[in-house]
């Protein structure tokens, strides 16, 4: 827990009953463990709401790899290279360097 081991629980303890009093200590106790219980009560609502956020991703990718499958492919082209290979960069009048 933290690297808290019983020595070091006891000296906080005993600060803590120092400077609230032993009277005040059953009401701290009890504030402590609403607030520890909140804590712990967020991140299991954080827990499950990341587990349906992914469950909604994964299901999308499930999903789009199924879609993917069913769109056609296009033919292959019968063309390889540039679609105008013998474009230059001369105007007409222009005659080619040698």
């Amino acid at each position: 827990m933290l690297g808290i081991g019983t020595p070091e629980l006891i000296v906080i303890g005993l600060i803590i009953i120092i400077f609230y009093g032993p009277d005040r200590l059953p009401q701290l106790l009890s504030k402590v463990s609403s607030v520890f219980n909140d804590i712990r009560s967020a991140g299991h609502d954080v827990r499950q709401q990341l587990g349906r956020e992914i469950a909604k991703v994964e299901s999308d990718i499930v999903n789009f790899g199924e879609a993917s499958h069913r769109v056609p492919q296009a033919p292959p082209s019968h063309h390889d290279g540039d679609a105008d290979e013998n474009h230059t960069d001369q105007t007409p009048d222009e005659k080619p360097s040698e």
